[in-house]
């Protein structure tokens, strides 16, 4: 789950929806509008607050109904970004700025190692390795003796046509592992920050970039020697006093091989990876997009920039969703969390439904609160052979969308015969 991308389920809900609404744009419910960059947001004063009425894009500016609610969900800095332009510079929007501290060590041991693993070992891969403020994933293949890909089966599942049989006769004799360590930092660190770039010159779209400040403290650099350390310790316990092979990171090759797993920290040194120490195991602060933290949520205006749904304290329509309202990172990926927010804040904007209650001698055959298949199979629409035309669950009423077909949706599940049985209403929609 954490190798995801929104992109896809994106396009998806595009295709559906237009299919529904067959390609009546004004009747479709979801629409995704391509190469149309966002410059900011447009915002007006009311007496009980800040509210956006447009949006200005690269095409043209965008209206936004008073009852409308406007969500940012961007990358955290683009996010960051267009908030400071549309709400202003003042207040804690692009503070608490916060990233992930990686390392990655790759190598390769025989497959009787693995044997010999005691059972304390066994059990903490099962287990996780969730240590404090941070944690070690590990991926590991049976692969043949040319390859150093420790993924090269894991995002293949069916496998790729055109390698299975590769695949078929490749040698069990060893195992390429990865040890990806990922590390928290804190938040409070005044030096680390969005702003707005001070240089005119620096611009997208006529308007001015983002500038990004990622000051590590020293504290940060003992957490990252530790997380290492572990990393080290992790592999010396796989190997099982096995020799190893060192495989680098960029380019991948073997560098060492038929060394002591201790050496790991000789060959694979505690650095970031450069010009400098181009077997260095690190990867610079930033360079994993894992930023977080610049909306952060909270209770007090003073000291985070939404509330607990992602709302902003100072708009009263404009909402975020993403990693940029964590008020900390954590060490895990931050795609589930992200998601969960997401859905949160849906299930806040439009709440489901509250069952309707029917008045004596009636039963609801549509009350609104049904599920879509529900509906769909209780109820038919009458057509012609002409084609087109449908009705939508809007608002807990069904709303017709007349297509060249007659336009009649009716009942089907079963019979209304007799006086006084079952009466059919109409269900209000709400205010």
């Amino acid at each position: 789950m954490n190798k995801f991308s929104a992109v896809p389920l994106m396009i998806k809900a595009a295709r559906v929806a237009s299919k529904e609404s067959y390609l009546d744009d004004v009747s479709k419910r979801f629409m995704i509008v391509p190469q149309c960059h966002v410059t900011r947001l447009s915002v007006a004063n009311d007496s009980d607050g800040k509210r956006v009425t447009g949006i200005l894009t690269e095409r043209g500016p965008i209206s936004i109904a008073p009852d409308f609610k406007v969500i940012i969900a961007l990358g955290t800095i683009e996010s960051t970004r267009l908030a400071l332009f549309s709400f202003g510079e003042q207040g804690p929007i692009g503070s608490n700025l916060m990233a992930h501290q990686r390392s990655n060590i790759d190598f390769r041991i025989p497959r009787i190692a693995l044997d010999r693993l005691s059972p304390t070992v066994q059990a903490l891969q099962t287990s996780g390795t969730v240590v404090g403020y941070f944690h070690l994933q590990i991926t590991a293949s049976g692969l043949d003796n040319i390859n150093s890909d420790s993924k090269a089966e894991l995002f293949r599942k069916p496998p790729d046509i055109d390698t299975v049989y590769q695949h078929l006769l490749a040698s069990d004799s060893h195992v390429v592992i990865t040890i990806r360590g990922i590390g928290e930092m804190e938040g409070g660190n005044p030096k680390s920050n969005v702003s707005l770039d001070h240089d005119p010159s620096q611009t997208d779209y006529g308007e001015r970039k983002a500038y990004v400040n990622l000051h590590p403290l020293e504290e940060y650099l003992q957490l990252w020697d530790a997380l290492d350390q572990a990393s080290d310790e992790l592999a010396v316990a796989l190997a099982a006093g096995h020799n190893i092979d060192v495989i680098a990171r960029n380019p991948a090759r073997m560098v060492p091989s038929r060394v002591a797993a201790t050496a790991l920290t000789r060959d694979l040194p505690y650095a970031i990876r450069n010009g400098v120490n181009p077997n260095g195991r690190r990867d610079g602060l930033g360079t994993t997009h894992h930023q977080a933290s610049t909306l952060k949520m909270g209770d007090d205006p003073n000291t985070s920039v939404t509330d607990a749904h992602g709302k902003f304290h100072s708009v009263k329509n404009a909402c975020a969703v993403g990693p940029a309202l964590f008020p900390t990172i954590g060490s895990p990926n931050r795609m589930l969390t992200g998601l969960a927010l997401a859905r949160r804040l849906g299930d806040h904007v439009l709440p489901p439904p509250n069952p309707a209650q029917p008045e004596p001698g009636f039963h609801y055959l549509f009350d609104g609160t049904q599920h879509p298949a529900d509906v769909r199979a209780n109820w038919l629409i009458a057509n012609t052979g002409r084609g087109g035309g449908d009705f939508k669950i809007v608002d807990r009423s069904l709303i017709a969308q007349p297509g060249n077909g007659i336009g009649l949706l009716f009942y089907g599940s079963e019979q209304l015969v007799g006086h006084n049985t079952t009466a059919c209403k109409a269900v209000p929609s709400p205010s």
